[in-house]
């Protein structure tokens, strides 16, 4: 199983020491039952996330694999609702906003279904950067783009290699 704590500090020292986003981290075992976490690279233009994502479950078809996670960065915008309820969610683009805030993003869905989603603020400092974690209440989550990886994954029959994989281990 995927140790979240373990992923989140090397997607840290990644994403500072190398500077890729989005990451995916799978958790497997290998045919000698070894466990293992692969870690890819997973930039990929909005147009072709699906189909590589799929690729990527498919490459992994001959492991036994138990869970996926990605890591991404992506603005949070800082408006407090509350103090101003004039304002609708919606229509703020956070990378626009000049309250907006850089955050780091935990996805996971595991085989059985089981789910876990996080964001972290980032905050940067002299010693590198901070994350810290953010309580989302009420917000819900659909991993869309995770459960291609298992639709790939499933289909042992063939796939066409849409996606040029670098790991990152």
């Amino acid at each position: 199983m995927i140790d979240t704590e373990w992923i989140i500090k090397t997607a840290r020292e990644i994403i500072v020491d190398k500077e890729v986003s989005p990451m995916l981290f799978i958790s497997y075992k290998d045919e000698g039952r070894k466990e293992g976490v692969a870690i890819v690279a997973f930039a990929v233009p909005s147009e072709h996330k699906y189909e590589a994502m799929r690729t990527v479950g498919h490459k992994f078809a001959d492991r036994e694999c138990d869970a996926i996670a990605m890591i991404s960065e992506a603005w949070i915008s800082k408006v407090d609702v509350k103090a101003h309820p004039e304002v609708n969610v919606r229509d703020i683009i956070p990378s626009k906003d000049p309250n907006r805030s850089e955050a780091l993003v935990f996805a996971m869905l595991e085989k059985n279904g089981g789910m876990d989603f996080r964001m972290y603020e980032i905050e940067r400092g002299i010693d590198g950067p901070v994350l810290i974690e953010q309580r989302q209440e009420g917000m819900t989550f659909e991993p869309f783009l995770l459960k291609q990886f298992w639709k790939g994954w499933q289909d042992k029959s063939g796939s066409e290699d849409t996606f040029e994989m670098k790991r990152l281990e």
